[in-house]
Formats: structure tokens, C-alpha cells, sequence
């Protein structure tokens, strides 16, 4: 009785990570919304010619402040399918296009780095896979909330 012996190659399968970005601009003005264009249309471009590395999308939120999550439809779908297991690690311009209210996005970040998503912070060089220290990236927040505020009042002031 012959015995047939079959070779099964094992699989090559290199993971891919899943990344999405994060676009905000908080004005609809004209220069705005062209930044806007431009860093979706950037990010689309740059996770596609990065390696290993998959694009889920790009979230965006357009003429939205930072301040509040609740109103940042784009974010909030962002950060459900962080939970839902579709993203791993998230790129965005800076922390302030991130966020811009220090205790929601520091929640956020500790709830992303339990689910293990890795977020980059591109202006700031700061990647949140590497141990990077809570201090710098609050830091980094909070100047961006006190921005936000002067920037609310300096408006208000000349109205």
C-alpha cells in the first residue's frame, strides 16, 4: 500500500494593522474647509503607502469644535469601532484636532489604550504605542483647551 504523505505549507500571513485617521476643522470657513480637504485627502494617501498597514477610514468632523465629543458625530463612529474591534491604531494632525476639552479627551485616551489602539499625533511626534508619559500629552491638551477658550472669548469680545 502506497502512502501519500501531502507538505502543507504554512500560511504566510503578516498582520495587517488597521488604521483610520481622524480630520477636524472647527470653522466652515473658506480656509478652513480647505484644510480639511487636504488632510483627508493627505491621510487617505499616506495609510495606503504605509506598510503592514490597512486603512478602516478616515473620520472626519467638519465646522465642529473639539471641545465637546458629544457633538462630533465623526469621532464618536471612530471610537465605536475602536470598541468594536475594527481599528487599532488611529492618526491625527495634533492633539488639538483630537481634542480639545482636557477630561473627555484624557478619557478617551486611557479608554483607547485599554482596547489596545495606538494613536499618533503627528505635529507633536508623539505616539501613544510607544511610553510616552500621560504628563506630555496632558500638557499638550490642556494648552489646546485654554486655546479653544481664547479663542471663544476673543470672538465673543468682538461681536
Amino acid at each position: 500500500m502506497d502512502k501519500k504523505v501531502s507538505i502543507i505549507e504554512p500560511l504566510s500571513r503578516e498582520e495587517k494593522i488597521k488604521t483610520a485617521a481622524y480630520a477636524r476643522v472647527s470653522s466652515k470657513s473658506d480656509d478652513q474647509i480647505h484644510s480639511f480637504n487636504s488632510q483627508v485627502a493627505y491621510y487617505s494617501q499616506y495609510i495606503n503607502q504605509l506598510q503592514n498597514t490597512i486603512i478602516v477610514d478616515v473620520y472626519t468632523d467638519e465646522g465642529i469644535t473639539g471641545t465637546v465629543i458629544e457633538k462630533r458625530n465623526g469621532f464618536k463612529k471612530m471610537i465605536q469601532d475602536c470598541r468594536d474591534g475594527l481599528i487599532d491604531r488611529i492618526i491625527t494632525k495634533s492633539i488639538a484636532r483630537f481634542g480639545r476639552n482636557f477630561t473627555e479627551t484624557l478619557k478617551t485616551l486611557r479608554e483607547l489604550k485599554c482596547l489596545g489602539v495606538s494613536i499618533y499625533f503627528e505635529e507633536e511626534h508623539i505616539d501613544t504605542a510607544d511610553s510616552v508619559s500621560e504628563t506630555s500629552i496632558s500638557t499638550y491638551m490642556m494648552s489646546a483647551e485654554l486655546e479653544s477658550r481664547t479663542i471663544s472669548y476673543n470672538l465673543l469680545m468682538v461681536k
